[in-house]
């Protein structure tokens, strides 16, 4: 039995993969990190090396220098050898084996590559962000396929999708022209096994248990199996595989909306200033629940001769989020009481507000989301001498239905805020005289409302055909050419639920007050105590605020007033500003050339990629001058909406330039140039109008936007130091035209106000996507990886690795008379550490990743903006191999219990957010 080490590579964009698997010492080892070259289809529908080299199949070990390295350790030194031989920039995190892919969530794996940074979403890596561009610029492919998101957004949710199934994670960061338009920063492919690679039956299973030390609700089950087999001689493969996962969530926060310009009503004058910026409100909350995912993969390969293979693979997932969201909100620009005591800055910031009569919000509301998932391609190559035809016909589709039901109360409460305790973070909040916001008699509800299975859903069909031939005269090597069609259709829908206080109070049988908050019931019996001693127990700041409060409680409410019978009471209806269509349909052809040097040293690829995209974008706009303002839900409509369709057609001709030069053996440059093309969000097309009179904003869709474009250059350099070692350094630029900004006007419409009546003139953002200047963006990525196998006896099992990307983002101006602002999502520095060691028994690993600060949003509701704090986060992993089929694993995430922070263009507290520390523990099974 050879001795296992772990090594990680990181190169051209490249760091490592997360997360720690069990080392088993005799373990099948896959490609992990692998570089891949002039992509083409290898007949299995993934985006395929065109390496000269053989491929490795995953039971296959590596051999360094005559010395089998076997495992995980295996998989990392194949990574650099196929580096070396790659044509194209592009880098692979490979699972060890079958179900034991480095994490189980793959945007996590996928933040230890340089230039790649994530988006974190109730503590899980969520959206995935390639060289700092937002994640709409990443295309997510699915073995060669792309995936549909229900958000509206070209973002692919990482988090729908369970990594057990993953056989691979490829990056490409240089374009080619066999790849689907519109990866702006970068493509990514998600490849599952193919049986027949994999060549002979085996089982994994593995059983693991998740403890959150925020839910602190017991352990959490993750279940998953996967079975893969070949028949008839091999000609035959089938592979199967099912995953559970249900996790127990208690995210606790604060959350402010904003400093809002306001002109003080009468009695109001703060130290002698009529206008000032007033925080919309200050909001303690939690996300209380669970959310839980099942998955099912299944593929079939079929292949009697060298002449022709035919495939099949479907893929179901479903996730479940059922939480409720409480809140202990006062809401400072709702009040009706004087001021008692209040400090303007120099700036114009109300940094300490005392007042009476303000309105404490302490609603909760349920989140009940269903995501599904499905997809499912057939295919089949043709090889015929020297030249592959590829062809295949996919499906796919994503659909969300989701459920918010509120029941909002609310007391007048006499109480405070402080931003100057802790400049930056929660700002101090509080009661005075007299007030009890633990006495539920001081709040009344004001009605139940909220979305029913609201639906919303994308829909892709594609059909491509591609042919490769094997030229091999002098300098050519191969042609590939082809086509594909694509038909995209997203939609939204509507379905409300609006009930106001006198008919629940009058189904419950309360008493009803129609004068008390234009018409209320006592909130009493609906309301329960939330937070606890233990809550934002990670807060280190200088602020008070409660740790305990009452909020509403609908699920109480709900079990003796069901929704059935609360839609009979008042029937759902649709609101039309949500109801939009998008259909898109996209041709396209291409062709590639692949070329190499007679002596080996210079290789690349040169093609054109030609495109046509027509869009149909369907909506209802509201009359504006017919708002209605339902304080029972926060929630505006207009009483007029007018149904429109409008049109869209352009084609763009996209070229691209590969290359790598051998400088020695082991010293390899390249060059990479390409014009790419990124298509708006397919919400942002859609001509609907959405107004929220709560934070005064109007955001409109603009159907006749243009797709981004981008000129972009790489270069890169990599040493070789050794067999298993890489020292890397690598720039890219690219100028992005057509930049979709959120521009910013106001306008004043008078809004009515639901409950009473009264009409108020109101003061709108209306902010609407449009096409703004251009902008540049560059950056340096280094990386460093080695396994110190130089150090004499036991030391000779540790390793390092290290990388940094460096991002030099422009900035775009979003209003016709502001000044130009910074580009949301781009973090300037980020940077990845690890100190591992190995053993073919035990292993542990300790990675810390980080990320600066970066724009959330550059205006947001009131114009102050929302910024991200530099966020960092330290895992740790460990395993302990009993033999070569049962190891048991360890592992710690976010082991600092370190929290994200978001703040205005002011410095102060916008948002801190606590995910907690998560344990898991498990065991894998492999046979």
């Amino acid at each position: 039995m050879q001795r296992a080490r772990l090594a990680l590579s990181i190169s051209i964009g490249l760091v490592a993969a997360g997360g720690l698997p069990a080392f088993a010492a005799d373990a099948p080892a896959a490609p992990a990190l692998a570089g891949s070259a002039a992509q083409a289809q290898d007949g299995s529908g993934q985006i395929s090396t065109g390496n000269k080299q053989a491929a490795t199949k995953p039971d296959e070990a590596t051999k360094l220098e005559g010395v089998q390295v076997t495992g995980f350790s295996g998989s990392l030194a194949k990574s650099v050898a196929d580096k070396r031989s790659a044509e194209v920039i592009s880098d692979t995190i490979s699972s060890e084996d079958i179900g034991k892919f480095p994490e189980q969530n793959m945007a996590e794996s996928l933040q230890r590559i340089t230039g790649v940074q994530i988006t974190r979403s109730n503590g899980e890596g969520q959206y995935v962000s390639l060289d700092g561009l937002d994640p709409k610029f990443t295309e997510v492919l699915y073995n060669g396929r792309e995936l549909p998101s229900a958000s509206g957004s070209r973002s692919f949710d990482f988090t729908i999708l369970s990594s057990e199934f993953v056989q691979e994670l490829t990056t490409y960061k240089s374009p080619s022209a066999n790849l689907p338009a519109g990866g702006l920063a970068g493509t990514i492919n998600i490849g599952t096994l193919k049986p027949l690679d994999y060549g002979k039956e085996h089982f994994a299973g593995s059983a693991d248990g998740v403890y959150d030390n925020n839910a602190k609700g017991g352990t959490d089950p993750h279940f998953s199996a996967v079975y893969t087999n070949t028949y008839f001689g091999h000609t035959l493969g089938w592979m199967v595989g099912a995953d559970y996962d249900k996790r127990k969530l208690d995210v606790q926060e604060y959350q402010a909306f904003g400093m809002q310009p306001t002109t003080a009503p009468p009695g109001q004058v703060l130290n002698g200033a009529t206008h000032y910026n007033l925080q919309n409100a200050t909001n303690l909350g939690e996300n209380i629940g669970d959310r839980t995912r099942a998955s099912a993969i299944t593929a079939l390969q079929y292949k009697p001769n060298d002449i022709f293979e035919a495939r099949l693979d479907g893929l179901y997932s479903r996730f479940h989020n059922d939480t409720i969201l409480p809140v202990n909100s006062l809401r400072e620009v709702n009040v009706n009481g004087p001021v008692s005591n209040s400090v303007v800055d120099s700036a114009g910031n109300v940094v300490y507000y005392d007042g009476n009569g303000i309105d404490n919000r302490n609603n909760a509301r349920t989140d009940d989301e269903v995501d599904t998932l499905k997809s499912i391609a057939l295919g089949g190559t043709l090889t015929l001498h020297d030249w592959i035809i590829d062809g295949e016909a996919s499906y796919s589709s994503s659909k969300k239905l989701y459920t918010d039901i509120s029941l909002e109360d609310l007391g007048r409460a006499s109480g405070y805020y402080d931003v100057r305790t802790d400049p930056g973070g929660i700002p101090s909040i509080g009661y005075d005289r007299g007030y009890n916001a633990m006495d539920p008699n001081n709040f009344n509800a004001i009605g139940v409302n909220g979305d029913v299975d609201a639906p919303t859903s994308d829909r892709i069909r594609n059909f491509k055909l591609t042919a490769t031939h094997n030229i091999g005269y002098g300098w050519l090597s191969d042609v590939q050419f082809g086509a594909d069609r694509t038909d995209r259709t997203f939609a939204t829908g509507s379905s409300t639920l609006s009930v106001s206080a006198q008919k629940v109070a009058g189904a419950l049988g309360l008493p009803y007050n129609p004068t008390l908050e234009g018409g209320s019931f006592d909130a009493a019996p609906y309301m329960r105590q939330f937070g606890g001693s233990g809550f934002l127990s990670g807060y280190s700041g200088g602020s008070t605020f409660p740790k305990t409060w009452l909020a509403a409680d609908p699920r109480a409410l709900l079990a003796q007033l069901s929704l059935h019978e609360l839609e009979q009471l008042s029937p759902l209806t649709q609101n039309p500003a949500a109801i939009s269509s998008v259909e898109e349909k996209s041709n396209a052809a291409f062709a590639k050339l692949d070329f190499d040097s007679p002596d080996g040293r210079l290789s690349g690829n040169i093609g054109l990629r030609y495109v046509r995209t027509q869009e149909a974008a369907t909506g209802y706009g509201p009359d504006l001058n017919t708002l209605v303002f339902d304080q029972g839900g926060a929630r505006t409509y207009s009483l007029v909406n007018t149904f429109s369709t409008v049109g869209n057609t352009y084609s763009k001709v996209l070229p691209s330039l590969n290359l790598r030069y051998n400088i020695t053996d082991d010293l390899i440059a390249r060059f990479a140039a390409a014009k790419v093309m990124q298509r708006p969000d397919l919400s942002v097309l859609a001509p609907t109008t959405s107004v929220n009179a709560n934070v005064n904003s109007i955001t409109e869709g603009n159907p006749n936007v243009a797709p981004y474009l981008a000129n972009q250059f790489d270069a890169s350099l990599e040493w070789y130091f050794n067999k298993e070692s890489l020292l890397s350094l690598a720039m890219f630029y690219k100028d992005v035209k057509n930049f979709i900004v959120s521009t910013s006007t106001t306008a004043t419409y008078n809004v009515t106000q639901l409950q009473g009546g009264a009409v108020q003139p109101t003061t709108f953002s209306v902010l609407q996507p449009n096409n703004g200047a251009a902008t540049t963006m560059k950056g340096v990525e280094l990386g460093y990886q080695q396994p110190f196998r130089f150090l004499p006896g036991w030391l000779n099992g540790f390793g390092a690795l290290a990388n940094y990307t460096y991002i030099d983002a422009g900035k775009l101006k979003v209003t016709d008379t502001g000044n130009p602002l910074p580009l949301p999502g781009v973090s300037r520095n980020s940077y990845n550490v690890g100190l591992y060691y190995e053993t073919p028994v035990y292993g542990a690993r300790l990675l810390y990743n980080y990320r600066s600060g970066y724009v959330s949003d550059p205006l947001s509701f009131f114009g102050d903006g929302a910024f991200v704090k530099g966020y960092g986060q330290l895992d740790f992993s460990a395993n302990y191999n009993f033999n070569p089929s049962l190891s048991a694993t360890f592992q710690i995430v976010n082991a600092t219990n370190a929290a994200l922070v978001t703040v205005n263009n002011a410095g102060i507290n916008r948002g801190w957010e606590l995910d907690g520390r998560r344990y898991q523990i498990g065991l894998h099974l492999s046979f």
